[in-house]
């Protein structure tokens, strides 16, 4: 598996370098309704919002831009040397969002399956307790994919935790 940070988001997500066996009914449900299936399969341990909360978190604490990059350096370190454990499960969601930019409105829609995590939850707390917050980690993997823009390039769709995840659902497949 391969780590990936976007410092500038403060995001992190893990490649699985493999593709997962997925049941043929959920293929054909996707495919009925027009999403595509994900050329690369990850999960991300800290979503762009919840990268937005520490950064907002680092200024909460007042670190300087020094400690701050640190801290950047450490978290990333830490994502590297994570043996991540990922478990799937047999449930699987089919999600849709809105999003609302100044120039136009995109609506995404993407299937994807829950994983079961203890090193991700182990890496969510070590946030929370070395940035006193309270960040929640839903582990999931998006298998397929649909934008009403035909200009995006990542319809994929970010979600922080679970209680994001209720309002975005459109079917328990």
């Amino acid at each position: 598996m391969k780590v990936l940070f976007n410092e500038e988001k403060m995001s992190i997500i893990v490649e699985l370098g493999y593709d997962l066996s997925i049941p043929d009914h959920i293929t054909e449900y996707a495919r009925e309704h027009g999403l595509n299936k994900k050329q690369e399969l990850h999960f991300t341990p800290i979503t762009f919002t919840q990268g937005k909360e520490i950064l907002k978190q680092f200024q909460n604490l007042g670190l300087s831009e020094e400690q701050q990059e640190r801290v950047k350096a450490h978290l990333l370190e830490k994502a590297q040397n994570t043996n991540w454990d990922i478990t799937t499960t047999e449930t699987f969601y089919h999600l849709r969002k809105k999003y609302i930019f100044p120039n136009k409105t995109v609506e995404k829609e993407s299937v994807v399956q829950t994983i079961e995590s203890s090193s991700l939850a182990e890496f969510i707390d070590y946030i929370n307790n070395l940035l006193t917050m309270n960040l929640e980690g839903f582990g999931h993997i998006t298998l397929f994919v649909k934008s009403d823009d035909p200009e995006e390039k990542n319809p994929g769709i970010g979600i922080s935790s679970e209680e994001e995840l209720k309002s975005l659902i459109i079917k328990i497949i």
